[in-house]
């Protein structure tokens, strides 16, 4: 018998300015984290580029784990809403 270990060495590292708070959502080329002080981050997973770091206002957060699909982050906030912020532009998808 022949024991082998495997290391796990990342593609790219993404590091935001605030800790994660969610674990998270991955699509496509991209990642969507909820971040500590009410922040939805935004990053290719390529290369690990940040891409935007939203602040969602008051008192808001992200909960639980954001859903990426179709260029944008699904997520349930601890007001009860649910959102879409595009990786685009950052910015509130039109109609949510």
């Amino acid at each position: 018998m022949v024991e082998l270990i495997l290391r796990v060495v990342p593609a790219s590292v993404v590091k935001f300015d605030e800790p994660a708070q969610t674990a998270a959502g991955a699509g496509g080329n991209y990642v969507a984290v909820g971040l500590r002080g009410g922040l939805l981050g935004l990053a290719r997973a390529s290369d690990g580029a940040v891409l935007h770091s939203v602040k969602l206002g008051g008192l808001k957060a992200v909960e639980g784990t954001p859903r990426v699909a179709d260029g944008g982050a699904f997520f349930l906030t601890n007001e009860g809403t649910i959102e879409c912020y595009l990786f685009g532009t950052g910015r509130p998808a039109r109609g949510w």
